[in-house]
């Protein structure tokens, strides 16, 4: 599909892709100075445009977020900057509908939409007669055609420039709101857009070849140019993925709660006090009752004392040791688990990392035998990105030869060692 937006002094053409995909942002200027953006998405297998900041897109006299493009339609473009709305045509890439006509039994002839025109273009936005071509002599006998306008809002391009008066020359590519015309002198070439022309006192035009002899062209011929190059050749949009480096960070494991033990003298220590403690006050207990001097009922308080501290100072600390060990064992299960997990989900980004770079570079550099189908199946392939490649793209005079193995594109970002006591103990 190709998009003409009918400026007022030029004419600009955006030709789509024609595989309907992803998006593509368009930035360009209008009447000058005027900066636009278009917006196309692809959604449901059509290409839809979108309003942006600086233009809305009219239906119905009403603003719409977006609108699906179709070819032979109008589009009304509300921009900043411009008091009017701009006209946004669509067109297919390759109008298959046309048709040679011949005009030598004419000096006159005329574009419009009303019936007496030679050429009846039913269209609601062209004039009755919206243009005239008219046929002038020279003075040296020869003569030439002249393209008028006929009202000040017949809006005619020639060669992607608005026109209101001029010469004809061979080659010449008229525009009039999708009706296109290619002027050849003596014949010209035109479409039907949407089936809406009807032609009258023109003739059809049977081009003649004659492959049986030829003449080689003057030195006049060889370099004279009608247009620049940029004027009849147009670079195709190019939508492409490319493999950037991409980093993965892999964050380290969580730190160990395993603490270093402490000597087993000093872990004692304490046990040992409360024990002598306790047998000394279990020895003063007993003797106080083998002399008479305590009573077994004066002498039960110290006596629970006693088994108490024994109990604290011998199975209470070891009690404590192995649940915390258990939870130590516990904590270190759960922490391998944890981290185990976390690395089988960075390996599976890396694997689709992979994948993606890899269905890249096989979607960028089809093989000999794709490239083979492309130059004998040409108007049946829809993505012709092989043939579209500047200097500017990584992949310009790339071409694939065969199948191998290439590092992937990633940069992993593993844990960084940082200074510790325990590392260095360790």
């Amino acid at each position: 599909m190709k998009l003409y937006l009918l400026g007022n002094d030029i004419l600009k053409v955006y030709k789509l892709p024609s595989k309907v995909e992803e998006s593509l942002s368009i930035s360009d200027t209008i009447d000058g100075n005027i900066d636009i953006q278009f917006i196309i998405e692809a959604i449901d297998g059509s290409w839809n445009l979108k309003s942006t900041d600086n233009m809305s897109i009219i239906h119905d006299n009403i603003v719409v977020p977006s609108i699906a493009l179709s070819n032979y339609h109008y589009y009304f473009l509300n921009i900043t900057g411009i008091n009017k709305n701009v006209v946004l045509y669509s067109l297919p890439t390759k109008d298959l509908s046309t048709y040679n006509l011949s005009f030598d039994n004419l000096s006159k002839f005329s574009v419009g939409s009303g019936s007496t025109c030679e050429i009846c273009y039913k269209d609601s936005f062209i004039e009755p007669i919206h243009v005239e071509f008219i046929k002038t002599s020279t003075e040296d006998g020869s003569f030439t055609w002249n393209l008028k306008t006929m009202s000040e809002n017949s809006r005619v391009y020639v060669n992607n420039v608005s026109v209101k008066d001029i010469t004809l020359k061979t080659g010449d590519i008229i525009f009039i709101n999708g009706l296109k015309i290619i002027w050849m002198n003596h014949f010209l070439n035109i479409n039907n857009p949407n089936h809406l022309v009807a032609v009258q006192n023109l003739t059809p035009y049977q081009i003649n070849i004659d492959n049986t002899s030829y003449q080689v062209n003057s030195e006049a011929e060889n370099s004279f140019h009608l247009y620049q190059d940029s004027d009849y050749f147009y670079h195709t949009l190019r939508i492409t993925n490319q493999n950037q480096l991409e980093e993965v960070v892999i964050d380290a494991i969580a730190p160990s709660n395993k603490k270093e033990d402490a000597p087993f003298i000093l872990t004692i220590g304490s046990s040992i006090t409360m024990g002598a403690s306790s047998l000394m006050m279990g020895y003063s207990v007993i003797y106080g009752l083998s002399t008479g001097t305590r009573s077994i009922l004066a002498s039960i308080p110290q006596i629970v004392m006693c088994i108490t501290m024994i109990f604290g100072s011998l199975i209470i600390p070891r009690i404590a040791s192995k649940y915390q060990k258990k939870k130590n064992e516990e904590y270190e299960k759960l922490r391998v688990q944890k981290y185990t997990a976390y690395i089988l989900e960075k390996q599976n980004q890396l694997m689709e990392i992979q994948k993606k770079q890899e269905r890249t570079l096989r979607d960028n550099n089809p093989s000999a035998e794709e490239c083979y189908q492309m130059l004998n199946y040409f108007n049946k392939i829809t993505n012709m990105n092989f043939w579209c490649r500047e200097i500017v793209d990584e992949d310009f005079l790339t071409v694939r030869l065969g199948n191998g193995s290439c590092f992937s594109n990633i940069r992993i970002q593993g844990p960084e060692w940082h200074f510790t006591l325990v590392a260095i103990l360790s």
